[in-house]
């Protein structure tokens, strides 16, 4: 349940009585006009991930229209893969450019000049560091030097050289003076040799994870691509296949593209455990360990590895992998596995040791996820395991836990560590595997078996933390999480180009002045919210899903939790830390602790600073004046600013009694003194609008938040319905991140979207945009309104 904050402000303008009761309305507002009403935020600066060394300079790179690019007489693939990305963003500026062999340059002014100094002369000559054997970069490093008379981009190998590009097509931007690459010297490496996303392909690969290949994983310098393919059709087993799998068509199609952007492909068929795939329609019960829940095979039946070698076969010829990832995770998730009296952990390496060997035979090394292997009755055994068998340690907790990799490594196995989407996890397991010098970071996706591009926007975190996995990954303490100066939904949002892209760039515009209509203040109205769950006890172990809260009555120190979990604790009042678990217990106050369900409620709601709390059997939540909401919202820039690359006029409440936005009532009317329709004066013709907006409360998706009419001088009308989930999002919602509409600004992980309208009818002046409410359980809030003409 949620309660709305009373409305802290005052109302400065009259109730008439115009088109109903409770509409607000104002004479003699007005527009203010606007040049560029949209341009691309670019200016060349923001670099992801940040390289590990950076210097700006004070004189950029002039790009021509026809800009030369130096390459080797020889160039290496990876060379012309360089090239080939570097086109696709001078593009976007209205650049071309033309290739030119090394021998046949007199003069490199004005060029980009690309490769390795062993292979082209003239990046030797232009940056003598990139030839000094003394100064030589690890492995897929590079120098990038972009000065008034040439931009250089020089790796110790190829792949480096291909990473720097990636750079380039950052440092290019658009100025008063044209287009130009920043001026910069960068020097950069990798903290991770193998840095990787994993990701199940399916029916709709070619819309959405070529996609990502080509236009995320290429431009964050990711390399490696574990995809999970076991349900897929492969030709042995017809009878599994299902009409949302991928084709190996499309598995082909994956591979090469992720060959040509640098990435090299790792398949996953997940083997013994979370074998569903293999018993659809009752298909292959005989190998099952047991028939009656089909989830894992027998592994002492011979009949489990002809079928998983066949299966393998089929992956190797179709992908010649170096490695193939046997899954092997939570292998006794639905009940025990039969062992015919000997120790599971002999039964489990030999199951191993049997598909590694069969893998070395066929020339491929064999990759699996570490968690079984980590057990206490299997651990023992491990030392009987091949060596060059690579662990995958995925650990989604808290950092206390994460030292087991170490087990691993003593005994000699190559390790990689896996996170997932949530932002602590992924910066704090990646620091600690970097300072374990593990091999590599994997990012993993857990949206469904067969993903399309719904899961985008159904499952949008998990997308969005890839920006986060490349930013940790090759660089595991260049950033910290708690200040990046981007927003991680509004850079995936731009590399794939999800908010298409405005025809609006270079027009003219307006902001509407909405000074004399605002009733509100944005920061207490939507920095002030409550929520409330229901408590599943006290000082008792957690359970599944549970919300459970931990007192000084409990008799111990902390609260002796598992790592699968979130707990918050609390000290006079206010929340005062966030995230892991087994937490100290404070002796003036509590700990609130919660798994699954539970720990997800509290990843999205808890608030350094709320208040806490706690009536019976019902825990509440209240962010105020204190607490970071309000404090970010306080820090929007005023006046004209462009945020997005939207140029919007948002009111400074200092000079507006308070007041900084318009808002309408949620709930019932009259239940927070806001008016159920507040009406705006345009009084201006629109080929679109752009509404900077926001909602108090997170709905359900597709729930009606509220609506705006635009209202012609004719007296016709044009509705835009405002459907929670699809173009309104709360300030405040991190569970429901759309990564659809463009978020223009963030802080701390809340953002402000900005919902473009294109006007049916452009040749009709608006007379107003009258704002309603939904009655849902939030209220629409508008920050600033903009026009394009």
């Amino acid at each position: 349940m949620r309660y709305r904050s009373q409305l802290w402000g005052i109302f400065s303008i009259a109730v008439a009585c115009l088109g109903g009761a409770g509409v607000i309305w104002a004479s003699g507002a007005y527009t203010v006009p606007l040049d560029d009403v949209v341009e691309p935020a670019q200016d060349g600066h923001m670099l992801i991930p940040l390289p590990q060394s950076v210097t700006w300079l004070d004189g950029d790179f002039a790009v021509g229209t026809d800009v030369p690019i130096v390459v080797a007489d020889d160039p290496a693939p990876a060379d012309l893969a360089a090239v080939r990305d570097v086109n696709l963003t001078l593009a976007t500026f209205g650049i071309k450019s033309h290739v030119i062999r090394a021998s046949d340059v007199q003069d490199p002014k004005g060029a980009i000049v690309l490769g390795q100094a062993a292979t082209n002369p003239w990046v030797a000559r232009l940056l003598p560091t990139a030839a000094d054997a003394s100064s030589a970069l690890p492995a897929e490093g590079y120098w990038l030097w972009a000065t008034p008379d040439a931009v250089v981009v020089a790796g110790v190998d190829p792949r480096g050289t291909y990473w720097g590009a990636q750079t380039l097509r950052q440092l290019l931007a658009r100025t008063d003076q044209g287009v130009v690459v920043r001026g910069v010297k960068i020097s950069d490496w990798p903290d991770f040799p193998l840095r990787a996303l994993h990701m199940f392909p399916s029916y709709e690969s070619d819309r959405l994870h070529l996609k990502i290949v080509t236009d995320v994983m290429a431009p964050l310098k990711f390399n490696t691509l574990i995809l999970q393919v076991e349900q897929s059709k492969w030709d042995s087993h017809p009878e599994l296949w299902t009409s949302n799998a991928a084709s190996k068509e499309m598995l082909v199609k994956l591979a090469e593209a992720a060959r040509q952007h640098q990435i090299e492909v790792i398949p996953l068929v997940n083997l013994f455990g979370h074998m569903e795939w293999a018993f659809r329609g009752g298909n292959n019960l005989s190998m099952s360990a047991d028939p009656a829940k089909a989830y894992a095979y027998d592994p002492l039946n011979p009949a489990s590895y002809a079928f998983a070698e066949q299966i393998l076969s089929e992956v190797i010829e179709l992908f010649h992998p170096r490695y193939v990832h046997i899954g092997h995770d939570e292998v006794r998730m639905n009940g025990p596995i039969p062992t015919h009296g000997r120790p599971f952990g002999q039964v489990f390496v030999d199951e191993v040791k049997r598909l590694h060997d069969y893998l070395a035979s066929c020339g491929v090394g064999t990759m699996m996820w570490a968690d079984e292997a980590l057990k206490p009755d299997v651990y023992p055994y491990l030392s009987q395991l091949p060596k060059d068998i690579v662990m995958v340690y995925w650990n989604y907790g808290d950092s206390a836990t994460y030292s087991d990799m170490t087990k691993l490594q003593r005994l000699g196995f190559p390790v990689l560590a896996a996170a997932w989407y949530d932002p602590q996890n992924i910066e704090e397991l990646t620091r600690t595997a970097k300072s374990y010098q593990v091999q590599g970071m994997v990012g993993t996706t857990w949206a469904g078996f067969f993903p399309g591009m719904e899961s985008l926007y159904r499952a949008s975190r998990q997308y969005v933390a890839y920006v986060l996995d490349a930013e940790f990954f090759w660089n595991a303490y260049g950033r910290n999480r708690a200040a990046l100066p981007y927003d991680p939904a509004a850079v995936l949002s731009s590399l794939l180009s999800l908010v298409p892209r405005s025809v609006d760039y270079q027009k003219l515009g307006f902001s509407v002045d909405l000074k004399r209509v605002a009733n509100a203040n944005a920061a207490r109205l939507l920095g002030s919210v409550v929520v409330e769950r229901r408590i599943d006890g006290f000082n008792q172990p957690r359970g599944t899903n549970q919300l459970i809260v931990y007192t000084p009555a409990a008799g111990r120190s902390t609260t002796l939790t598992n790592k699968w979990g979130t707990e918050v604790s609390v000290e006079n009042g206010r929340i005062t830390a966030i995230g892991g678990n087994n937490r100290a217990i404070p002796a003036d106050g509590f700990v609130i602790s919660g798994h699954g369900e539970a720990s997800s409620w509290l990843v999205d709601n808890a608030v350094l600073g709320a208040r806490v709390i706690i009536s019976g059997q019902t825990l509440r939540l209240i962010t105020d004046d204190k607490t970071e909401p309000y404090t970010d919202l306080v820090a929007l820039p005023r006046g004209v600013q462009r945020l997005g690359g939207i140029r919007f006029d948002l009111i400074d409440p200092a000079q507006n009694g308070g007041l900084d936005a318009v808002a309408v009532q949620g709930d019932v009317p009259g239940d927070s003194g806001l008016p159920a329709r507040v009406r705006i004066p345009v009084n201006h013709k629109a080929s679109a609008l752009w509404f900077l907006q926001s909602a108090t409360h997170r709905l359900d998706t597709l729930a009606m938040a509220g609506s705006y009419t635009v209202i012609y001088s004719d007296g016709s009308k044009a509705g835009v319905p405002l459907l929670y989930g699809l173009n309104l999002i709360a300030w405040n919602d991190r569970t429901n991140v759309d990564v659809r509409d463009p978020s223009v600004w963030a802080r701390n992980g809340r953002r402000l979207y900005a919902l473009r309208w294109t006007n049916p009818n452009p040749d009709q002046p608006i007379a107003f945009v009258e704002m309603s409410a939904g009655y849902a359980d939030t209220s629409l809030v508008l920050l600033a309104l903009t026009g394009v003409e």
